[in-house]
């Protein structure tokens, strides 16, 4: 979501490194005139890959540590076939890297040629070091393993790293980094205690909000109201389902579910449903046929228009922005969405039918349980909890209010619109 990084005065520039195609590039440049813009180098695709095989290796290692929850429920996970998050557990969890993993000699060998290989690759970048001379460098996704080249080559040349922890779930779920930033911000007090437990001194780790949701803070205009555009009238209640990703449930269950939802609508005259679908994934609803009071809310990466060439996110933003507003109530799982309507104060709930067993792992996750703790979220195993709860909700406009302020004060704290420009003050320090 956009932040409110770009924003306000500065002396200092900015060099930026991005995927963007060149004709986005040239966009950017023109709107953002102390910032440089240039595109990774080709061979970052080689760096990605190597990068990607240090972190199986590594977490190969720790899935045999029972004492990292999250890693031992994702190991079974696979060894029971449901399906992973991210393909980088299949591969951890695959025999070469368990043999090289078990072995002290192996491994140790490995992760040495390993890195050996993304301290040599990483000389791509050294025309832009030696061009701008920065003093700091910023990974804005600290997982991500596009841009771990550029970390090497700032070790190498001892440039300060600094990093940003992009979600609730980063570090418990992903697999193993293994690297350490000199200073990483993160959302909230839960998150610092989870950098600590992965070896982070607490003096290099700096609270600062949530960057994505600077923009909750802003007016949203008419051509971006989801509501206004669809001509969806204000008397209806409107009940939002994000939907999960595809590896959550298969197009199938995707599909059982969204009839279920569909049946209780046509069942409660006044009730509107809305199907957020998960980013990228909206193909899974292209056949499916939409009955009357029921919306598909697809979101796409970049939008364009023809006044500034290019607002990155400014329509998907908006647009989710005025969805979670206007809900009644929000249906989701065990996702980052849930974060998204605490923020909004929303009545929340979270499925657990179809794919059952899979789910039950996803709600033990770590990040999880700490919102579970709260008991501001009923977690409900059919559809028929689902209308009873929903219609709680209606009647009783308190249920679980107090448990959801508390949790969000806990995830999202005194909300501060400004998280990026934060970032930027402690970047140009």
């Amino acid at each position: 979501m956009g932040s409110s990084f770009c924003l306000g005065n500065s002396d200092c520039k900015y060099i930026i490194i991005t995927s963007f195609s060149k004709k986005t590039i040239n966009s950017l440049e023109k709107k953002f005139k102390k910032y440089r813009f240039y595109k990774y180098p080709f061979i970052v695709n080689v760096q990605k890959i190597i990068f990607s095989i240090y972190r199986c290796l590594v977490t190969a290692k720790n899935f045999d540590k029972k004492k990292d929850k999250s890693m031992h429920i994702i190991r079974e996970r696979l060894n029971n076939n449901y399906q992973s998050i991210y393909k980088e557990h299949y591969f951890a969890n695959t025999f070469i890297f368990k043999f090289l993993s078990k072995n002290l000699f192996f491994f140790t060998i490995s992760k040495i040629i390993l890195e050996l290989i993304l301290y040599i690759s990483s000389i791509n970048y050294i025309y832009l070091i030696i061009k701008y001379n920065p003093r700091k460098v910023f990974f804005a996704h600290a997982h991500t393993n596009i841009d771990k080249g550029l970390f090497y080559l700032c070790r190498i040349l001892k440039i300060k790293t600094y990093a940003l922890i992009s979600s609730w779930d980063n570090l418990t779920s992903k697999t193993f980094l293994p690297i350490k930033y000199d200073k990483i911000f993160v959302w909230n007090k839960i998150i610092e205690e989870e950098a600590i437990k992965k070896g982070y001194n607490p003096n290099n780790i700096q609270v600062i909000g949530i960057p994505q949701y600077d923009i909750f803070k802003n007016f949203i205009p008419k051509k971006y109201n989801f509501f206004i555009q669809n001509k969806i009238k204000n008397n209806y209640k409107i009940i939002t389902y994000m939907s999960a990703s595809k590896v959550i449930y298969v197009n199938k269950d995707h599909l059982k579910i969204l009839d279920s939802l569909v049946n209780l609508v046509k069942k409660n005259k006044n009730w509107i449903l809305i199907v957020r679908a998960h980013p990228n994934e909206q193909h899974i609803y292209n056949n499916y046929r939409f009955p009357d009071r029921v919306f598909l809310n697809s979101p796409s990466p970049i939008q364009i228009n023809n006044t500034t060439k290019i607002n990155i996110n400014e329509f998907v933003d908006y647009e989710y922005c005025s969805i979670l507003k206007k809900s009644d109530v929000i249906i989701t799982m065990a996702s980052t969405t849930n974060l998204e309507a605490l923020f909004y104060k929303k009545p929340i709930i979270n499925i657990n039918f179809f794919n059952k067993k899979s789910l039950n792992l996803n709600y033990n996750l770590e990040h999880y349980q700490k919102l579970k703790e709260f008991n501001a979220i009923p977690i409900l195993s059919n559809i028929s909890q689902v209308e009873k709860i929903i219609k709680f909700y209606f009647k009783k406009k308190t249920f679980k209010r107090k448990e959801r302020i508390e949790a969000r004060n806990t995830f999202i704290g005194n909300f501060n619109p400004n998280s990026g420009l934060l970032i930027k003050k402690y970047l140009e320090k």
